[in-house]
């Protein structure tokens, strides 16, 4: 079976045992972001508050650092495995694009927002960009999650009996969900864009440095 000595590469010796030590270190990085922004920065909350910003940092270290690291991991694999080219459709580099703005966002983010040293000129002036940047990525993942739809429809349904244009059950359910995608994507820019839904200027609390004295709970 193609693929059966994959483990057996000496090239690929501990591997195993690189991907269980980057599970256990992603699972204590989860686990120590749940601890500070609970026991530290005052918990979650869908108040409106520092307490409704801290689902942000869990949900995009979750969403986008581990589990889409994970899926990474993944495709790689098995496109080694079955000696099949990476980085080749568009599907592939819009997904290196996004990843790529997600972690330029994401380190921008932590220096301008997270330090006090920050100037608040700066964040006031990098906040309008990190929101349009926050939906540029939404808007590019969702253009990856199709396309990777869509190619895997056509890999799969060209080598069975019934093909996509026939649209089997599997090739209707597909693009059910890319449908879905895209109405979850409207719907967040909607929710983004409504102004009358922001906390006002003067109430914005984002500016507060984290790492500020007296931050830590008592």
């Amino acid at each position: 079976m193609p693929g059966s000595n994959f483990l057996e590469d000496s090239d690929l010796r501990g591997f195993p045992w690189i991907v269980a030590i980057s599970q256990v270190i992603g699972i204590v990085m989860l686990a120590m972001v749940i601890v500070w922004l609970k026991a530290y920065l005052g918990g979650f909350a869908w108040n409106g508050g520092l307490q409704e910003f801290n689902v942000h940092p869990l949900c995009m270290i979750l969403g986008m650092i581990f589990l889409y690291a994970e899926g990474l991991v993944a495709v790689f694999t098995f496109h080694n495995d079955s000696h099949i080219s990476n980085l080749y459709s568009l599907h592939s580099w819009c997904g290196i694009a996004t990843i790529s703005m997600f972690c330029a966002q994401f380190v921008l983010g932590f220096l301008i927002f997270l330090f006090p040293e920050a100037n608040s000129d700066i964040k006031s002036t990098y906040l309008s960009l990190h929101q349009f940047f926050g939906g540029a990525i939404l808007v590019l993942a969702a253009i990856s999650t199709i396309s990777g739809i869509n190619e895997k429809l056509f890999f799969v349904y060209a080598k069975k009996p019934k093909s996509y244009s026939q649209l089997p059950g599997g090739a209707v359910f597909g693009n059910v969900l890319g449908i879905v995608v895209v109405i979850f994507v409207c719907f967040i820019l909607f929710i983004l864009q409504k102004t009358e839904w922001k906390r006002p200027k003067e109430e914005d609390l984002f500016f507060e440095p984290i790492l500020s004295e007296g931050s830590d709970n008592e």
